[in-house]
């Protein structure tokens, strides 16, 4: 099994190439049967992908999370997961148009880096921290998927490129921006929590003030500014496509980005 993983994760990433390739050919010259590859594409990758990380975690012992190329492979099986979900239960063609490639560039740099098998340090053999990483994971590929949504939506509303036309009405997408943020929101909160109880329990502090844990907030606050904004102001529209939008590019820096620049207890 241990010779046969990085086999396994070449199909996978040659998987994604396809799947972008097919979105490629898909903006140049659009069309409903490429649409549909594109998302049962897309389907097959993730399951393909859930293959590769239920064998990661039996070579590890553990939910592959802690070393930069767990975590890649974590981030990436999370995006496809939101994705593939929110295809199946809302039934939009274009709504995952967007995400492959960030999936794609990741898991190309988690095939350049150590996939060492290590040992968990013990603050980190804890039921909480593989339920904060998780949840927090989740959040991500929502964010994402969020990101995804509110560029569509941006598209759609110039209405200059021949795939709007396969684009459902800005009410509908804007609608789906929506419930991408405001899930992962919900997970982030969940994971925020649990992140705190981990904390007390291995530091005897619910908060350390660490650079992620900083950003963490600030990113927490993004986005419940952005959902009470929208209850409260309307802010709907162009504004929450620009917010998701932001909201992606803040969620990179603090998810990789923290983790890369600064050293504290969530480097990698």
């Amino acid at each position: 099994m241990l010779m046969s993983f990085p086999f396994l994760l070449t199909i996978v990433i040659a998987i994604y190439i396809s799947t972008s390739l097919i979105s490629l050919i898909f903006f140049v010259s659009p069309n409903k049967t490429l649409l549909k590859i594109y998302n049962s594409t897309l389907i097959f990758a993730f399951i393909f992908h859930t293959i590769i990380l239920v064998i990661r975690t039996i070579l590890l012992g553990h939910a592959p999370m802690a070393s930069l190329f767990d975590s890649l492979l974590f981030y990436t099986w999370s995006v496809s997961l939101t994705a593939s979900v929110m295809y199946l239960r809302y039934k939009e063609q274009t709504l995952a148009l967007f995400v492959v490639m960030p999936v794609l560039l990741a898991l190309v740099k988690a095939n350049q880096v150590s996939q060492e098998i290590r040992e968990l340090s013990p603050s980190l053999q804890t039921l909480w921290f593989e339920t904060h990483v998780g949840t927090s994971f989740i959040a991500y590929g929502l964010f994402t998927l969020g990101f995804s949504a509110g560029f569509l939506y941006l598209l759609k509303s110039r209405d200059k490129a021949r795939i709007c036309r396969f684009i459902s009405p800005l009410p509908v997408i804007e609608k789906l921006v929506y419930r991408s943020c405001a899930w992962g929101f919900f997970m982030f909160t969940i994971a925020m929590t649990c992140g705190g109880i981990w904390a007390y329990l291995a530091w005897c502090n619910y908060f350390i003030w660490t650079p992620k844990e900083l950003f963490s907030v600030i990113l927490w606050l993004y986005y419940s500014l952005y959902l009470h904004a929208r209850y409260t102001s309307g802010w709907q529209g162009k504004r929450s496509a620009y917010f998701a939008c932001g909201g992606f590019f803040l969620m990179i820096f603090t998810y990789l980005g923290i983790s890369l620049l600064m050293r504290s207890s969530h480097s990698f």
